[in-house]
């Protein structure tokens, strides 16, 4: 007997699952057939259903009325319409979908209508509560600052007090340009069931960690803000080694010792150097910190890869406290997303042209300390 093609046995398997289809929609006639003779009345209410009820679905299951059991019918049927979907994914199953020649190529591919984040770091500064000034209009914005007191003399009888005089500096606040550009081609628009989602959380996020970067340790050129760690005049408390509790009493003490309010302490170091901190022991093996904690020695604390790993030459900055009530963040305008099917870039190439989409989004931000004194930082920790 000549061997079935493809086609004919794919046509056998469709015969075979219709038919079972076809039995079972008889079966469930009959069924309904002999349940209507035997009628059960529900007394009827005025007020509306929202309630599944088992015993109104049974009931207008046996008499075929589901008037009053509108709920129970919509849930049914809904009910019925996934298991037509599964019974579809069972006719696909049959088939040897492994096999091209054995009926892989009837069964077409699907992809969830789900996109998987990239891991990312944590932007951290914002989350800080850092003092704002939003919408701001003018550029630059100067902030006067007290930069030196006048000078207390106990004086005797008829001798002449030393004169002071209090001196003023300001803070310059500036707008930076962050910005971000992302290319689409029109047919991930139109196709692409996670595309228009997926981009615009994205650029978000990664807006939010660029800035967040360059509020930590920008370096002040190339458009970028000066971040806290560069600021001329912070503090900064040498480990010489690995972490150490007796040194973050020292940084706490070198703010406290510049009279730093401290009325919103918070640390902010890489994952490494909390790893390290909460497997310290004492004498006894017993753990100095508790790795549950929110907290690290009272005051909340960030942990983020945007930090430098305590490890090589990298042995600055892996830690840094900060009284964030003395830090200003600043910007100008609203976000400003544009898109456009016109724009060409640097090399010449036009959206136009290549049929894309590109969405432009920037922001105007900068980082100031109103006194460079509540920064922190480490130097010399290693692991």
């Amino acid at each position: 007997m000549p061997e079935k093609t493809k086609a004919e046995r794919i046509a056998e398997l469709i015969d075979e699952a219709r038919a079972r289809m076809d039995a079972q929609d008889e079966r469930i006639g009959a069924l309904e057939s002999r349940t209507k003779a035997r009628a059960i009345t529900t007394p009827k209410t005025d007020k509306p259903r929202t309630e599944f009820s088992f015993s109104r679905a049974i009931t207008a299951a046996k008499t075929g009325d589901w008037s009053e059991a509108k709920v129970e019918r919509e849930m049914v049927q809904e009910e019925q319409a996934r298991r037509r979907e599964r019974f579809k994914g069972s006719l696909q199953r049959i088939m040897n979908v492994s096999t091209d020649s054995q009926g892989g190529f009837s069964v077409p591919e699907a992809t969830q209508a789900e996109l998987i984040e990239m891991l990312k770091a944590e932007s951290v500064v914002q989350a800080m509560g850092p003092r704002r000034l939003d919408g701001l209009t003018v550029s630059p914005l100067r902030i006067n600052r007290q930069s030196g007191a006048s000078t207390h003399n106990w004086t005797s009888e008829s001798t002449a007090v030393s004169d002071s005089t209090p001196t003023l500096d300001q803070i310059n606040l500036t707008p930076h340009k962050s910005m971000l550009v992302v290319k689409l081609t029109n047919e991930q628009l139109m196709l692409g069931t996670v595309g228009e989602e997926f981009v615009r959380q994205d650029m978000a996020e990664q807006l939010a960690l660029g800035e967040d970067l360059g509020f930590i340790s920008g370096s002040g050129a190339s458009g970028q803000p000066t971040g806290m760690v560069n600021l001329t005049g912070i503090g900064s408390v040498a480990f010489g080694g690995g972490v150490d509790l007796d040194k973050l009493f020292d940084m706490i003490y070198e703010l406290e010792q510049d009279n730093v309010p401290c009325k919103k302490l918070g640390w902010m170091m890489n994952p490494l150097v909390w790893h390290d901190l909460r497997v310290l022991k004492d004498g006894e093996g017993r753990y100095l910190l508790d790795p549950k904690s929110q907290t690290l020695l009272g005051y909340p604390y960030k942990k983020t890869t945007q930090m430098n790993t305590p490890t090589g030459s990298a042995t600055s900055n892996a830690l840094v406290l900060v009284d964030f009530s003395q830090i200003i963040l600043a910007s100008w305008g609203a976000m400003d997303i544009l898109v456009s099917k016109e724009a060409t870039d640097s090399s010449g190439n036009s959206a136009f042209m290549l049929d894309e989409t590109w969405v432009r989004v920037v922001r105007h931000v900068d980082i100031a300390a109103r006194h460079v004194e509540a920064i922190c930082t480490s130097t010399g920790l290693t692991t």
